[in-house]
């Protein structure tokens, strides 16, 4: 196995080729960083992709297999910027599988964080889980994205945007993201919200649904106003009733936080649930 140390930290390592399937290994780390802010920008083309917090005292550490005869490794950081940038391309002339690369990054809570991650026909789990983060932008192309926050992000995010095309994308315990804005273009994709956990504020949530659906559960305690536009789109709003053209919950004006929601759907499905 080949070895490269690289200055400011950053390890890296490949492994030899492999005679029939030309797999190889990129490895990277970094333990300290001049900047306090990292901003982590992820193009993973096809396979699986992961991101997970740690309590190491490391900013992030990375470890990428694929296979060389389909898609060329992305790595890079500018010190200047502070941005990192992970992930595979296809390699030209090349048709890369689903199974083409499987890329694992870990961050630490060391910081603060602004996330951007393109998966195109990559299965995404990311566990956002107490790092605290300024923005995150998921886009999902191909393949099913999991997002989870399990506790509660140590920052207010400003913004928060999920998009699909022709995939799913599934966001556990959402409340606890500290989003102010929180956007949702949906395709002909499938969004789930789980707006659940600790709430330190109002929020407002933006979605564009085209051919897809977006179903949104909130907690029974906090106020819900929903004011759509549709064409020829399904919209079940249980638990909420027309007022001033708007749909809200019987709580709204009580509530010690509140969700607007701004929806235009077209031939989509907008359904919120009240748990």
């Amino acid at each position: 196995m080949r070895r490269l140390y690289l200055l400011g930290g950053a390890l890296l390592v490949a492994s030899p080729q492999l005679s029939a399937q030309s797999w190889q290994t990129l490895s990277v780390e970094r333990a300290k960083l001049p900047r306090a802010e990292l901003s982590v920008v992820v193009r993973h083309h096809a396979g699986k992709f992961s991101i997970k917090p740690t309590r190491d005292s490391v900013r992030y550490r990375a470890m990428l297999r694929y296979d060389a005869r389909a898609l060329e490794p992305i790595y890079s950081y500018d010190a200047d910027s502070g941005a990192l940038r992970l992930g595979t391309r296809q390699r030209q002339g090349s048709s890369s599988g689903r199974r083409s690369g499987n890329l694992d990054i870990t961050l630490g809570a060391i910081g603060t964080l602004a996330i951007d991650v393109q998966a195109g026909a990559a299965e995404t789990q990311l566990d956002l889980t107490g790092l605290p983060i300024t923005s995150l932008s998921v886009s999902s192309g191909a393949s099913d994205t999991r997002v989870r926050f399990d506790g509660p992000n140590p920052v207010r995010m400003k913004s928060l945007t999920l998009s699909t095309g022709a995939a799913s994308i599934m966001v556990d315990r959402l409340g606890n993201a500290n989003a102010d804005e929180i956007v949702v273009r949906a395709g002909v994709g499938e969004v789930e919200l789980d707006m659940a956990g600790t709430w330190l504020h109002d929020t407002e949530l933006r979605a564009e649904v085209a051919l897809g659906a977006l179903t949104i559960r909130v907690p029974s305690d906090v106020g819900v106003r929903v004011e759509t536009s549709r064409v020829i789109a399904s919209f079940s709003h249980e638990g909420l009733s027309e007022k001033g053209g708007a749909y809200v919950s019987d709580n709204w004006e009580s509530a010690p936080h509140k969700l607007r929601i701004y929806a235009q759907t077209v031939v989509g499905f907008l359904s919120i649930e009240r748990r």
